[in-house]
């Protein structure tokens, strides 16, 4: 789908991210510094998950494991 919709996210914040670069697990650290609730709050990431971090391999499991996780494709995807 190249647009997806969201409607108001009314219970929790909405978080944005970009630049992973396979760095999910200081991505995790920051979230629980902050306080994030996965079950009223929303992270959506402006592309490049992959690519330098050690992690990479974890993209694909946060996107599909995480409903909460949103993510465009960026230029390190493609």
């Amino acid at each position: 789908m190249l647009i997806q919709p969201f409607n108001r996210n009314t219970r929790g914040r909405d978080l944005i991210v970009g630049d992973i670069h396979g760095c999910f697990s200081a991505l995790q650290a920051h979230l629980d510094v902050i306080g994030f609730d996965p079950k009223v709050e929303r992270l959506f990431c402006t592309g490049d998950l992959v690519d330098r971090g050690a992690e990479s391999d974890q993209a694909e499991e946060w996107l599909a494991n995480k409903p909460w996780f949103h993510s465009v494709l960026g230029n390190h995807e493609h």
